[in-house]
């Protein structure tokens, strides 16, 4: 059956045209995004200690480093570090704080704040020493600090 013509036309407007584009454009660049995913980083750390400090942050005293098996995953997409050790550290990153940094000695430093999943707001950091065979994970809080040492050799 052949539609007929009923005596209306149909009116396009041209800014219909424009938004309909704009709209399948956000629409492709949305899914091309959601394709692009980061990957996410696996330290594994045999070693660890604890630093304690007092109300004013200076250094206290450390314990001796101590064997583990631990496994440190950060996940950029997720906006998420795990620690996997003798007690699991979870933290949500809130920001990156002027990433990479490098220090006076060559040492590359990555640093993040954090809250855990008790709601205490800490900070992470990962050095990479120049020259070294070894890198460090630091959790940081304002009482204590949890640091990993990560060998390189078996992170490649």
């Amino acid at each position: 059956m052949i539609a007929e013509n009923r005596g209306y036309r149909r009116q396009t407007n041209p800014n219909f045209m424009n938004r309909i584009a704009k709209r399948l454009a956000i629409a492709l660049a949305i899914v091309i995004s959601l394709q692009g995913h980061a990957q996410i980083l696996k330290y594994r750390s045999a070693e660890t200690k604890l630093v304690m400090k007092d109300s004013t942050g200076e250094f206290v005293y450390s314990t001796e480093w101590k064997a583990v098996s631990s496994l440190i995953t950060m996940d950029p997409d997720k906006k998420m570090v795990k620690v996997y050790s003798l007690t699991d550290e979870e933290l949500d990153i809130i920001s990156v704080i002027d990433a990479p940094h490098i220090d006076e000695k060559g040492s590359t430093w990555y640093r993040m704040s954090c809250v855990d999943k008790k709601g205490i707001r800490c900070a992470t950091r990962f050095m990479i020493p120049k020259g070294a065979d070894n890198s460090y994970f630091y959790i940081d809080y304002i009482n204590m600090t949890i640091v990993y040492k990560i060998d390189r050799e078996n992170n490649q």
